[in-house]
């Protein structure tokens, strides 16, 4: 691309980028472009990350989770490894949007995943996986691993959320969740989850 930017600002007669020199390569010479356009390689980045995130807390969304998961399952075949998923759901949520209001459900959403990032392993992928539903996939994690990581995300939870106050009334926000490992309880992502 270096030579084929020299070529262009000679015949020029001005200084042609690597960039304007690659577009004319892969549009004229090589014919592989049709009807390219150009992005900034930051936007393209945030754009990216939407596809992949959820809005409202940050976590991967269930649709990158589910990509995520298979590839983390066809890994675990191939390596004889353990791979454990954590669901936890928080309990009567559509109660507390109703008497309290969807902005009080926010801010519990937004901490809940506070908590369970700061709960979680750097290796763990975080995932809202509905509403009020998350997942937790450990790789490489067996089930007392998943165990372990799991009463310690319980204890946080529970310490942020017992007996909070809103509007001068006492409010606990509780949760279930529960664990399955592959290979033991399924073979495949969607059976671990049910």
């Amino acid at each position: 691309m270096l030579f084929r930017s020299y070529i262009l600002s000679e015949k020029m007669d001005r200084d042609i980028g690597i960039h304007t020199a690659a577009m004319d390569y892969f549009l004229n010479i090589t014919r592989q472009l049709k009807n390219p356009k150009i992005i900034e390689a930051s936007l393209l980045q945030e754009i990216m990350k939407m596809g992949k995130e959820d809005q409202k807390t940050g976590c991967f969304n269930a649709k990158f989770l589910h990509e995520y998961a298979d590839k983390e399952i066809k890994r675990s075949k191939r390596y004889s490894q353990n791979l454990s998923v954590l669901i936890l759901d928080i309990d009567n949520f559509k109660t507390l949007n109703d008497k309290y209001g969807h902005l009080f459900g926010d801010k519990i959403l937004k901490k809940f995943v506070e908590v369970l990032k700061a709960s979680s392993r750097d290796e763990d992928f975080l995932a809202r996986f509905g509403g009020d539903e998350f997942i937790v996939l450990m790789p490489q994690t067996g089930r007392i691993g998943a165990r372990a990581l799991a009463e310690r995300i319980k204890s946080r939870l529970q310490e942020y959320f017992v007996d909070k106050e809103f509007h001068k009334e006492k409010v606990s926000v509780t949760f279930s969740g529960g664990i399955a490992t592959y290979p033991y309880d399924a073979d495949n992502f969607e059976t671990l989850l049910k």
